[in-house]
């Protein structure tokens, strides 16, 4: 089961990890990108949740703005010699104070199968902001 979601995320990584603006990803590229958004949806959601205290929340403009490989060492708990992932995910809270733009940052590294909230950073949505989120 481990592998079986490794070697889904490895091809998800392997196909993200080119620095393309999202108006030249291809087909393919973007639909594996919303497939990997939405596999993170929970932890997305918890995450905001926790973070600004509300329940709902509401965002939009997901999407993958960097993805690192992690090489873990021989002897890791839940990888022995494997790889995990640190996935960052910008979106836009919406907010009727104002919007904002966040940047969550979650990796696999402690466990091989879900991901946890490493760091969140919000800022003011710049001015002239155009919803980068890809679609099919």
């Amino acid at each position: 089961m481990i592998n079986k979601h490794l070697t889904l995320l490895s091809l998800f990584v392997s196909l993200l990890i080119p620095t393309e603006d999202y108006a030249v990803a291809s087909p393919r590229e973007k639909l594996l990108e919303e497939a990997l958004i939405m596999q993170l949806h929970s932890q997305i959601q918890s995450s905001l949740k926790e973070h600004f205290q509300e329940n709902p929340i509401q965002y939009d403009c997901e999407h993958i703005s960097e993805i690192r490989m992690i090489n873990l060492p021989s002897g890791t708990e839940y990888l022995e010699g494997g790889t995990a992932f640190e996935i960052t995910v910008e979106l836009r809270k919406k907010d009727t104070s104002g919007d904002k733009l966040v940047h969550l940052k979650l990796s696999n590294e402690k466990t091989a199968i879900t991901y946890a909230l490493v760091s969140i950073k919000n800022d003011a949505v710049p001015k002239g902001f155009q919803c980068s989120k890809i679609s099919p």
